[in-house]
């Protein structure tokens, strides 16, 4: 932070804070012309600065390697747009009115980028479709290669991903303990947090306590700070349609439908796949079998619009490893099968876009 001003410097400082991260001063700053440590300058994550010292940078031009903001007590002159494009300042804000945009550009400047993130939105065409299986499957999966992985339940009645993990005992946080402020999460300080299965799955789970509501921007901050960190990102979503679902479809690179093979869930496939589409460039559904009638999975999938990704079936061992201390995947299971399909699919499209 280079801002001399002291009441503008301690509104950055709460905003600071409230993103999770370490603060440098400048304290030279308030000299004509300003003391600037070039090197710290230089290798920030972010640098925020006032007017004063945006006209010493169109003076002197020091070396930047990441984000700059220009920020104002009040609204932005005219004159300071200008002055941002002269000092190389990507943002111009004026506090205490976007102090949420503030806190955004602290948390992703600074969050470190490991490239590969993403986020799969997983839902039953019915109840009872096996989506928490699969969501769980998925998370685990993932977290297999090493890389972080990070399962979401947005589901409070869905009985908890951590409880088809079996880590409904472990320590951690679940939704109703979280409390985000400003709209930003730090992605290692909540995993950090949370219930953890060996040292890259996480899990946020709705809980087992009073019901609530979870919000859309937590939910939102949750998921966009894990993806921004390079996390895969595993989101369990409950079926009633409203704007947390359709919120975290828009922002998931890949949307599944669990399709039980039976006429009643392929009509509310065929209602899902609608919606998600309008939502979401990749939607696919997983079938599940046995089909009561004789129906083949990729008929069922075809029939509800969805093109198919992979194929599930009740696994006895499956459901009792869920019931004595949590999900176990085996090499021939085909909730595993499914899983690595599901995340193949997504790499496909994450890296074609």
């Amino acid at each position: 932070m280079a801002v001399a001003d002291p009441a503008l410097a301690e509104q950055v400082r709460q905003v600071v804070a409230a993103a999770g991260r370490g603060l440098v001063e400048q304290r030279g700053c308030v000299e004509s012309p300003p003391r600037i440590d070039r090197r710290q300058w230089r290798t920030a994550g972010v640098v925020v600065m006032d007017e004063h010292v945006a006209r010493w940078c169109v003076a002197e031009r020091p070396a930047r390697d990441g984000a700059t903001v220009l920020v104002y007590a009040a609204a932005a002159p005219q004159e300071g747009w200008r002055l941002a494009v002269h000092a190389k300042a990507g943002h111009v804000l004026s506090l205490p009115q976007q102090e949420r945009e503030l806190v955004r550009l602290v948390g992703e400047a600074v969050e470190s980028r490991v490239g590969g993130g993403r986020v799969i939105a997983v839902v039953g065409a019915r109840g009872g479709a096996g989506a928490s299986t699969l969501a769980a499957a998925t998370a685990l999966v993932a977290a297999r290669s090493g890389a972080r992985s990070l399962a979401v339940d947005l589901d409070p009645l869905g009985g908890g991903l951590d409880v088809v993990l079996g880590m409904e005992r472990e320590p951690g946080l679940r939704w109703a303990d979280l409390s985000l402020s400003g709209g930003r999460v730090s992605a290692t300080a909540l995993h950090e947090a949370l219930p953890r299965r060996g040292s890259s799955l996480s899990v946020l789970a709705a809980g087992c306590g009073e019901l609530g509501k979870i919000e859309t921007e937590a939910a939102l901050a949750v998921v966009d700070s894990a993806r921004s960190a390079g996390d895969t990102v595993v989101v369990d979503l409950p079926r009633q349609w409203g704007d947390l679902q359709q919120a975290v479809v828009e922002a998931a690179d890949c949307a599944v439908v669990v399709l039980p093979a039976e006429l009643r869930a392929i009509a509310a496939g065929r209602v899902l796949s609608a919606a998600l589409s309008r939502l979401c460039a990749s939607v696919g559904a997983v079938a599940r079998g046995p089909s009561p009638g004789g129906l083949r999975l990729a008929r069922a999938a075809a029939e509800a619009g969805l093109p198919l990704l992979g194929v599930m079936h009740h696994e006895h061992q499956i459901a009792v490893s869920a019931e004595r201390g949590g999900l176990v995947l085996r090499g021939r299971s085909s909730v595993l099968r499914a899983a690595e399909a599901v995340l193949g699919r997504c790499r496909e499209k994450t890296a074609r876009r």
